[in-house]
């Protein structure tokens, strides 16, 4: 990471610090600018965005690793979704609009776990994908 986007990822934290997430997200997006490739900035962006109550949006695969995945307000994705790892769980909160075109897949990587739930509240669509030929492993 060159200096120019330490220092700007640095203004930042200290914005998002105090609260300031509007300017501090003005910071991300330069050092972004800056080092595309770099996740932990693209993810200090989001998380001002997320702040002001703007919608995630993305394309391609997210993988959520080892932690629950909480949507909150407005997720707009183009792709796969995976969340794996022990005791995972996707969750919508109430108000919250998502429009996924892709999949979402939950992983739960505990072999003796008894159950699965989907428990859909609120105004919810759920399309079924079309049928695939199933094959044995």
């Amino acid at each position: 990471m060159g200096p120019l986007t330490v220092r700007l990822k640095a203004e930042g934290d200290a914005l998002a610090a105090r609260g300031e997430y509007e300017a501090a997200a003005v910071k991300y997006q330069a050092a972004a600018n800056q080092e595309p490739e770099d996740v932990s900035i693209r993810f200090a962006l989001g998380s001002a965005l997320r702040a002001q109550g703007q919608p995630m949006k993305g394309a391609g695969i997210l993988v959520v690793e080892d932690g629950d995945f909480l949507i909150e307000n407005q997720l707009d994705w183009d792709g796969v979704i995976i969340v794996t790892a022990r005791y995972v769980s996707v969750a919508f909160q109430s108000g919250s609009r998502s429009t996924i075109y892709g999949v979402t897949v939950v992983n739960e990587t505990v072999w003796n776990e008894s159950g699965t739930n989907l428990s859909l509240r609120g105004r919810s669509e759920v399309a079924p994908p079309p049928p695939l030929p199933c094959y044995p492993l």
